[in-house]
Order: C-alpha cells, then structure tokens, then sequence
C-alpha cells in the first residue's frame, strides 16, 4: 500500500497523466477488461487506507481523498460488489472533477480514464440488479448521463485558445462520445443534439470548434465521434450526411483496426446501397458481411425475389444494428433495375404495362395495374427512370436517350 501511494505522489510531482490513470484505472479502455488489482487490494486490506493517503499524501489532501475512494471502488470491483464500486466511483469522480477545476489538461488522460470506468460499472452494476428480475435496469446508466455532462462542462468551461494542447477542450471529444454511447444505450439519441451543435456551431464567418481544433484533437476521437454523428444522421434520414460523416471515420480509422473498421462499415454500406453504390464482393467477404452479399446482387440485377429472400433471412441482423428501414427503401432501386432488365428483354421503349405486372408476377409480387403506375410514377419522380405514363393505354414509354440514368445509381464504391 506504501509503494501505491509513493507511485501516485511520484506521478503528481512530475504532472504524469498517463501514470495516475494506468495506476488508477479500474477498466483497460483497449478491450474494457477488468485491470488487476493491487495486492492490498486483492488481499482486502482497505482498513488503513485513509490513514496511509493522510500519511503519504498530506501536500495533496484533495488528491488523497479521491484516491481513497477509487480504491475502494477497485476493491469492491474485484468482489463483484458491482453498485458498491459504483457508489465509490461516483464519489471519487465528483472528488476529481473538483481537482480538475484548478488544473490544467495534464490531466486529461486521467479524466478519460475515469470516465470509461464510471460507465463500465454503471454497466456493471445494471446488469447485475436487473438480472434478479430477468432484465436489464437502467438507474445507473442514467445517473452515468448526468455525471459526465459535468465531466463535459469541466472541459468545454475552460477559456484557453482550443487550438493549443494545453487546452482541456481537446478532451471533450473523447467525453461527448462516451456520452454518445450512454444515450445509445439509453435510447434516448434526442440528448445527442445538444452535444453536437455545441461543438459543431458556426458563429459568422469562424469555424466551429471541430474545425478550428482539428490539429489537437487526437485522431482517435474524431473517428468515433464522426462515426456516432453519423449514425445518428442516418436515424434521422439524412443520410448525404451521415455518408459524409462516415466516410471521414473510415478513411481515418486506423489500418490494423479491421473491427472498428467493421462497425463502421455496418452503417456505412446500407448508406452506400441506397444512394446507388454499390460495395464490390471483396469488401463484402473480406469483413465478412455475408447478409449484404445477396442483397447487393439482388439490386445490382433488379431481382425482386432474391431481394425480399435477402431481406427476410438478415432480418433478424438488420433490426438490431438499426438499418432495416435503410434497406427496406432499396426496393425503389431494386424496381429501377427490374424495369430495366424488363425493357432489354421486351428491346423497345414503350413497355405494356401489362407486361410489366407478369414480371411482377413471376417474383411473386402480385400487384394491380394501378400499383405498378404508382411504383414507375416514383421512379420517374425521383430521376430512377427517364420517361412519362400513358395511363389511358397503360403504357411506359421510355426516354429513348439513357432511359435509366446510371449517375448515381448503381456505381462500384
């Protein structure tokens, strides 16, 4: 126990972020494993240890304090005391930030550290409450929320220039995104918007704080706060936006990080398919996105059959990652493409609209004269299609100059 603390005040003597959270932190923020614990700690020997940081520590009463606190949050931890080191944490959180209010961004890699740890146990601790009752509670993670909002303003608060390192809003990325990742699991993405339009507002002709301090935010950050911001855009069906936005997390992404580069890509392609392009069949195999393999060749030949199959059989996958609805709108491109395999076995430009409703038919898709006007109506609507209807003699009759325009549609990406 002596040498833990002489190792902490040693830290704090040469201002070493990086050694206070590998000797404090509870959670590695690689893989989220449990770190192990100090001998005293695993022993249980926390009965002396307010009067061992009095003793070691007395030039930083406040830090001692907090450290008291995170340890035993660390010893409760290794019990799988789960809400006991949670309580502890929390405590010794609003001791940190009180530190961090009259310190500069040394500390940072601290703060970054403490805030991956309180939401693993807030985690934690749900998970163990709910599970007497068979499901997952929430109260923790909810309390989490809030206690990082102030971990938010303690960074976004700070008057230096954001453009230097010594700025503490440098950090705040690394926050807003483990916030981010509280209301996706929450469910409640409505209190995402107020993170991004503060960090993201233009005020005249200045650049919003992601421009301006793009330089000194660690590269790591963007990619995972793009990435969030482009999910929800994608929620919210903007999705020129969401595209842009996860392009960027891709392109910056790390390039050993075949996972993350996976979970990029989950969101990614689905975005991708319904703005026309289409990602090629080694993409597809090389990150193993088997679901995407037959619906993308289901679209790239318009075939309706193949393409409900697809749809069905990933139902299940797509639901859960939040990209069903995504897909479900590739069926306007998977009719673009079905009229047009129709048009090259019929060789004319003016297709009978009767001839076109047995095609449906043969996928299985038994529509009506009126449905079918109403499906090409939207395809011209949308610039899928070249071409006006007779509706008095039910027929299509097709632009005989690239009756269905391949910009943006159906380009490899």
């Amino acid at each position: 126990m002596e040498a833990y603390f002489s190792s902490l005040v040693s830290a704090l003597n040469d201002y070493d972020g990086e050694g206070l959270a590998q000797t404090l932190g509870l959670f590695s923020q690689q893989d989220s494993q449990i770190r192990p614990a100090p001998g005293f700690i695993k022993r249980n020997e926390l009965a002396n240890i307010d009067r061992m940081a009095r003793q070691t520590m007395g030039e930083f009463p406040k830090w001692g304090d907090m450290i008291v606190d995170i340890a035993q949050a660390q010893g409760a931890l290794h019990r799988e005391a789960y809400q006991e080191a949670y309580t502890a944490f929390v405590s010794g959180w609003q001791k940190l930030l009180s530190i961090f209010a009259d310190e500069t961004a040394w500390m940072m890699a601290l703060v970054h550290q403490a805030v991956h740890d309180i939401r693993m146990l807030a985690m934690s601790a749900d998970l163990a409450a709910g599970g007497k009752a068979g499901q997952i509670a929430a109260k923790n993670l909810r309390e989490t929320g809030r206690l990082l909002s102030n971990g938010f303003s303690a960074c976004w608060n700070d008057r230096t220039d954001p453009r230097s390192p010594e700025s503490k809003k440098t950090g705040v990325l690394y926050i807003i995104v483990a916030m981010f990742k509280t209301y996706f699991k929450l469910n409640t993405l409505r209190l995402c918007k107020n993170l991004i339009k503060a960090v993201e507002v233009k005020v005249g002709n200045r650049p919003s704080f992601v421009e301006a301090a793009a330089e000194v935010i660690p590269i790591a950050d963007l990619v995972s706060y793009r990435f969030y911001v482009g999910r929800l855009n994608m929620f919210e069906d903007q999705y020129t936006e969401a595209e842009k936005n996860l392009d960027f997390a891709l392109a910056h992404c790390r390039a050993d990080a075949y996972h993350n580069k996976r979970r990029i890509l989950a969101y990614l392609i689905p975005i991708k398919l319904y703005r026309g392009r289409l990602p090629t069949p080694l993409i597809l195999q090389k990150y193993q996105f088997n679901e995407f393999l037959e619906l993308t060749a289901a679209v790239r030949c318009g075939d309706l059959m193949k393409y409900n199959e697809a749809l069905m059989t990933y139902q299940d996958v797509f639901i859960r990652k939040g990209t069903y609805l995504v897909l479900e709108k590739l069926k306007t491109l998977v009719y673009r493409n079905f009229l047009k395999r129709i048009q090259r076995i019929e060789a004319t430009n003016q297709l009978k609209l009767q001839r076109v409703q047995l095609g449906f038919k043969w996928c299985e898709e038994d529509l009506g004269l009126d449905e079918i006007e109403c499906i090409i109506a939207n395809l011209i609507y949308k610039g899928h299609v070249k071409g006006y209807i007779s509706h008095s003699k039910r027929v299509l009759v097709l632009s005989k100059t690239n009756p269905f325009p391949i910009d943006p549609i159906l380009k490899n990406s």
